[in-house]
């Protein structure tokens, strides 16, 4: 299995592994590698997340209040947020709704 980042997730990413390394040096790399093991275990188990609206998955990223907003296209794993728990659930909604992949 692929995976995808689309842009607003990736920018997504950076603003927050950024906004940790801001309040402690290291913490965004602990950020990051809190990431990279969410998604080693979606691509290994690409089902696990739970399901939000439509095709959309979410998976929670342990240590932090994050999650990652997925979604499977054929051979792909395709991140479409990195969402912090306490955003309006209604903006990710619009998010989801928008065009695009």
């Amino acid at each position: 299995m692929r995976l995808k980042y689309l842009p607003e997730a990736l920018a997504d990413l950076d603003a927050a592994a950024a906004w940790y390394e801001s309040r402690q040096e290291g913490l965004g790399d602990s950020f990051l590698t809190a990431v990279e093991r969410v998604v080693r275990r979606l691509l290994a188990f690409p089902h696990s997340g739970r399901r939000l609206v439509g095709e959309y998955r979410y998976a929670r990223i342990l240590s932090f209040p994050y999650g990652m907003v997925y979604r499977l296209e054929s051979d792909s794993l395709v991140i479409r947020a990195v969402w912090h728990a306490e955003q309006n659930p209604e903006s990710l909604r619009s998010r989801l709704d928008s065009s695009g992949p």
